[in-house]
């Protein structure tokens, strides 16, 4: 299924100087650049970007304001098969070390991330619509996240998700409600982070780069969940 997702490079890839690498590598995958632009981002754009986020989790909004705005950001839009999947796969998880993938090849924390990557078709739209209101509307990937190597609230994330979109909605919505138990008191940006891609069943599902009970709540009602 051909597809858009946005890409921003942010503040501190550019800083460091690992923009022009970061862009090499994705013009030598099977990607197909749409549009793109640099641009000193204002609090209110990082404010449309993230209201969803900062209106469930306004403990991150100070912390991620300030970085964003720190400097220039550079926006892409992506189209291709799969490519919200892929390109997650391709930038690789919050925190993580997967070589191969730009956070694990370059330095970064799950604050300052480099790259970020729409996270859902319906986030791919929105964001789109933010950074490019105009718009209406694969060198080698790394593995992707093993099921078993998920913590248990993501698990039950993943499995609540592939049952709705394969219509056990009642498997589906019992799965989610353990979810959600298992981020209780999950606040902060370093114990929220996830951004992993995990392939289960003929589902590829794609986590919130930040996973706390409310990006999850937010998520399965996308889908058709009700808690």
């Amino acid at each position: 299924m051909v597809e858009r997702t946005l890409v921003l490079i942010k503040p501190d890839a550019i800083r460091q100087k690992f923009h022009n690498l970061i862009i090499n590598r994705i013009l030598g995958c099977c990607f197909e650049l749409v549009v793109a632009k640099r641009i000193s981002a204002s609090a209110g754009l990082i404010e449309d970007h993230y209201k969803f986020v900062f209106a469930k989790s306004p403990a991150l909004r100070h912390s991620v304001l300030k970085y964003l705005t720190s400097g220039p950001i550079i926006a892409l839009v992506l189209e291709g098969e799969n490519i919200i999947a892929n390109t997650r796969v391709f930038i690789g998880p919050l925190g993580g070390e997967e070589r191969g993938t730009i956070r694990g090849d370059f330095p970064s924390d799950r604050l300052h991330s480099l790259v970020h990557g729409s996270d859902s078709e319906l986030a791919a739209e929105y964001e789109i619509s933010v950074w490019f209101p105009e718009l209406a509307q694969k060198e080698g990937v790394r593995p992707m996240k093993k099921y078993g190597e998920l913590k248990s609230a993501e698990q039950h994330f993943v499995v609540a998700t592939a049952c709705q979109l394969n219509g056990r909605k009642l498997h589906a919505q019992a799965e989610a409600q353990k979810c959600l138990s298992a981020l209780v008191g999950v606040d902060k940006l370093e114990d929220a982070a996830s951004g992993h891609v995990v392939e289960f069943g003929n589902r590829q599902i794609c986590l919130p780069d930040f996973l706390h009970v409310d990006s999850a709540l937010s998520r399965f009602r996308a889908i058709g969940i009700n808690i």
